[in-house]
């Protein structure tokens, strides 16, 4: 069985089943995800009562799978915001093959204004759909000037995955344009990713 590698907010588990150990964490509705990026480590837990069988599950960020191959035109890569002005944000490309593969060296990546989304293009404030320290998922357009590959989060599935609060906490996605802050119950805006597990109300 292939080692399965995580990137930042994927779910892993539920808590009544598995035990967040180093590199994951417990969301507000106690989904248990990953805050690196990683190969994911199951270890069984001993039974309490005979028939209930948990684990700890970790995620080794020292033992990712990393690959010293480049993006493609058209894949989903995972990235890491460096900083943003009102019209590209430029990121850092940590994994290709829709996450699966971890670069051996992050490259470089721009997302212009107007591939941000699908809509209101023109609208777009890019304060308001990602922001420096902000995980992503976008879709390679094409290689731009200076090695900088171009980039879109202009589909549902694509934008943020994980996002710290102005207070430093890991936030919930509560719509497709908002995030809130489980500490201080603030929100704030973001081109958010829909929600891979059936749980999440992105998902739907």
């Amino acid at each position: 069985m292939a080692d399965l590698v995580a990137v930042p907010g994927e779910l892993l588990g539920r808590r009544e089943d598995l035990v967040a150990g180093a590199g994951a964490y417990v969301d507000e509705d106690g989904g248990v995800r990953a805050y690196v990026v990683g190969l994911v480590r199951r270890t069984p837990l001993p039974s309490v009562d005979g028939r209930t069988q948990t684990a700890t599950v970790c995620v080794d960020a020292g033992a990712s799978v990393r690959a010293s191959l480049m993006p493609n035109v058209g894949e989903i890569v995972v990235c890491k915001v460096v900083r943003i002005n009102p019209r590209v944000a430029n990121v850092e490309i940590m994994c290709t093959a829709g996450g699966s593969v971890v670069l051996h060296e992050p490259c470089a990546g721009i997302i212009r204004k107007e591939d941000i989304r699908q809509f209101d293009r023109d609208a777009v404030e890019m304060f308001k759909s990602v922001r420096p320290g902000d995980v992503i998922n976008a879709r390679v357009l094409s290689l731009g000037d200076s090695r900088s590959y171009v980039l879109s989060t202009a589909e549902n599935e694509l934008g943020v995955i994980l996002a710290r609060s102005v207070s430093g906490a890991i936030m919930v996605p509560l719509t497709f344009e908002e995030m809130q802050c489980p500490k201080t119950l603030s929100t704030e805006f973001r081109k958010v990713a829909r929600i891979r597990d059936e749980t999440s109300p992105l998902s739907q």
